[in-house]
C-alpha cells in the first residue's frame, strides 16, 4: 500500500470533516441572509443623522446613522 492510499482512520477523519463542513457551511449562509435581512431593517428605520439607545441581552449600545446611510452599533457602559 503507498504512502497515499487513504487509511480506513484517515478516510473517517476526512469524512467527519466534510460533513462537519458541509453543516457548517449551510448554517453560515442563513446567518448570512439573516444578518442582511437585519441590516435592511435596520436602514429602512433609521433616519440621516438620527441616534438612539438600544437595550440588548442586558446591554446597552448606541445606534447611529450617518449621511451615506452606514450605521453603528457601539457598546456603551451605560444610559446614565
Amino acid at each position: 500500500m503507498s504512502e497515499e492510499a487513504l487509511t480506513t482512520e484517515r478516510r473517517v477523519k476526512l469524512q467527519l470533516a466534510v460533513v462537519r463542513y458541509l453543516r457548517t457551511q449551510e448554517r453560515y449562509r442563513e446567518a448570512q441572509k439573516a444578518f442582511e435581512e437585519a441590516c435592511t431593517d435596520i436602514r429602512g428605520s433609521m433616519y440621516e443623522g438620527e441616534r438612539f439607545v438600544v437595550k440588548a441581552d442586558h446591554k446597552h449600545y448606541i445606534v447611529t446613522m450617518d449621511r451615506k446611510l452606514d450605521f453603528d452599533v457601539e457598546e456603551i457602559e451605560s444610559i446614565i
